[in-house]
Formats: C-alpha cells, sequence, structure tokens
C-alpha cells in the first residue's frame, strides 16, 4: 500500500500554525517575524511527521519574484490583512510555476528609505511591494530595471492592483450619517503612510461636506497601528468622548476599531446604543469579535491574484502598458452600528 505524502498543510496542523508559516520556516526564510518558539514547533511538527521537501525540476523554474512588504512589520505573517494578501498572491505565483523570496524592509517609511539590498543581490525577474510606500521609494523602485507590481496601494509610474481609500471611507462615513450620527471620531495612525493619509483626508472632506466642525468630529491619532494603541487612546479619551457627546467612532481599519470597542465597554458604553463603532478592511475576526463589526469588505485574495497575474504578464509579455485595477468595496453591516440614540444611556458615569 502505497504511504501517503506528508504535505505542509499535514505539518501546519500538527503545529497549529498557517501554512505560510510552515512554508517560511522550512525553506529557510530570514526577518519573517516568527517567534523562536513557533519556529520550533513547526520543525519539531515536521520532524514527527517525517516530512521532506518536495524537489521541484529545474525546468519549472521560470522566475522567481521577490515580495516586499513596505514597511518593517514584525508580524506580518500573522497580519490578519497583510496575510490573506500574500497567500492569494503566492498561490498564483505557484500555479505558474513561480517561486517567491521574502525580503522584509529594514525601514519604516521615511524619505531616505533604501532599496533592500537582497534585492541587488537576488536574481529577481520581478517585485511585489504590498502596502504604502513614500514618494523617494517610488522613485528608487522605478529606476530598477525590474518589472513591479504594487499591492494594496498605487502610483502614477508603477501596476497597482488596489482599492480606493477615499471612496472606501467616504462610503462608510455616508452610512453612519444615514444613521443619524453628526459626532463622529476617526482614530488612525500618525504615520507617513499615504493609505492612512488619504483616509484622514476623506475624513476631513467629509466634515466640510457635511458642515461638521473638527472639534465635533475629531480624529485621535495613534502612535502604532494596533489593537493595543487604540484601546489606549480611546481609554484614555474618554472624557473627551463624554464632553463632546460623540455617537460614532470610525477606525482605519479593523483593528483599531476592535481596541476601541474594548475600551468603550470597560468604561461603561454600550455599542452601538450610546456608541456605534465602525471599521474598514472586514478581516475574518471582524465577523467574530465580541460585538461583530460593521466595516468595508476590501476584496483581499481577489486583490492578491490579480497583483500576481499583473506581474507574471508584465514579465512575460514586455510590450503590455502599465495597469492599474481598483477593486471594489463593499459595506457589510454587523451589530456594532445602529441609528443614533437621542436620549444616550451608559451603564455608569
Amino acid at each position: 500500500m502505497k504511504t501517503k505524502r506528508v504535505l505542509q498543510k499535514d505539518v501546519a496542523k500538527v503545529a497549529e500554525v498557517s501554512r505560510t508559516a510552515v512554508s517560511l520556516v522550512l525553506n529557510d526564510q530570514a526577518n519573517t517575524g516568527i517567534s523562536a518558539e513557533t519556529r520550533q514547533r513547526i520543525l519539531a511538527a515536521s520532524h514527527k511527521l517525517s516530512y521532506k521537501m518536495p524537489v521541484i525540476p529545474q525546468e519549472s523554474r521560470t522566475g522567481v519574484i521577490g515580495i516586499v512588504p513596505s514597511r518593517y512589520i514584525p508580524d506580518f505573517f500573522i497580519d490578519p490583512y497583510y496575510l490573506k494578501i500574500y497567500e492569494a498572491f503566492n498561490d498564483e505565483l505557484k500555479k505558474e510555476g513561480y517561486l517567491s523570496s521574502f525580503i522584509p524592509m529594514e525601514e519604516k517609511f521615511g524619505r531616505n528609505c533604501s532599496i533592500p539590498e537582497s534585492i541587488y543581490k537576488r536574481k529577481l525577474d520581478g517585485i511585489a511591494v504590498m502596502g504604502t510606500i513614500s514618494e523617494e521609494f517610488i522613485k528608487k523602485l522605478s529606476a530598477l530595471k525590474l518589472k513591479i507590481v504594487l499591492v494594496s496601494f498605487s502610483c502614477r509610474e508603477l501596476d497597482s492592483a488596489w482599492f480606493d481609500n477615499l471612496t472606501v471611507v467616504s462610503k462608510i462615513l455616508d452610512y453612519l450619517f444615514s444613521l443619524g450620527h453628526r459626532r463622529i471620531a476617526l482614530i488612525t495612525p500618525e504615520s507617513k503612510g499615504v493609505n492612512f493619509a488619504l483616509k484622514e483626508k476623506a475624513f476631513s472632506s467629509f466634515r466640510k461636506s457635511r458642515n461638521l466642525s473638527s472639534h465635533s468630529n475629531p480624529v485621535f491619532r495613534i502612535d502604532f497601528n494596533t489593537e493595543k494603541s487604540a484601546y489606549e487612546k480611546i481609554k484614555s479619551s474618554i472624557s473627551q468622548i463624554r464632553k463632546i457627546g460623540i455617537t460614532a467612532i470610525l477606525g482605519a481599519d479593523d483593528l483599531l476599531s476592535f481596541g476601541a470597542i474594548k475600551a468603550l465597554t470597560e468604561s461603561g458604553f454600550r455599542v452601538p446604543h450610546d456608541i456605534s463603532v465602525a471599521g474598514i478592511d472586514d478581516i475574518d475576526e471582524a465577523k467574530l469579535f465580541q460585538i461583530p463589526l460593521t466595516t468595508m469588505q476590501i476584496p483581499k485574495k481577489e486583490m492578491g491574484k490579480l497583483a500576481a497575474e499583473i506581474l507574471i504578464d508584465k514579465i512575460e509579455n514586455e510590450n503590455i502598458p502599465c495597469r492599474k485595477i481598483s477593486l471594489s468595496s463593499k459595506l457589510i453591516i454587523r451589530k456594532s452600528t445602529c441609528p443614533v440614540n437621542k436620549k444616550p444611556t451608559r451603564k455608569g458615569n
């Protein structure tokens, strides 16, 4: 009887991690943000199952694509937004016979952000940059003699698969406005990232178009794009929230909305009856959160697949013109929002 071949998904199941984490560890990728404990667990599961790396025929090695996160994120491979995009992108590469090489950024968004040395050292056929990048970095990328696609971001010079942050924010703010909310706060990172800057710009434009004051519709800025940072900011702003009478909070992404909900409920507010909370992205946890989150659904898998198709077409067909494909978003209404309560009631003072 033929022994069933052990696959990476089997190792992932035993180690209780994602298939992506298994692939990165077994391919000995460095600087992935995977902890030593998790790495050891994957290696132990691999040994227990007698997993053997598949041999890839030389003729199938049609090309190597570098995958570059646009910012240094220690937990890139557990980031619920980028992980979905990355997996879909990688799956499409494999289907077309391409290999991928993860190339971490060593700096943040600043103007002096340099091209990772490994891009020069490795024989890459193309690069996919995931996330927002600065204009200075765009110029440096454009100077490379490589095919490049931007993912979840767009600029004039390069191919891209993205979504329009201005439209996304406008849609969800219009929805909150339709529920009667006139005192809405935005919580967003204090970041040089263009995508977050566009979201704040859309919020400012919304206030102006609806004749809403910045005092009654403030922006809460945080140092880091994490649930913890959002929680701490809202927790420290409770007095201001009560004084203004804010009735809705929009997180620049779902993780920030989760932090806001936790801080509000701990402070005696009922979500959504006292304060509605909405997010952007529709990560998997959004529908499973303690209060299922109303959010804008971004087609992450479709974006990753489309970006891979654009890049492969660019590599295999020299004469294809620059393409910028904007994917549509969808409002997902759940239990974290409701019509504004004319007489807010709170548990406690």
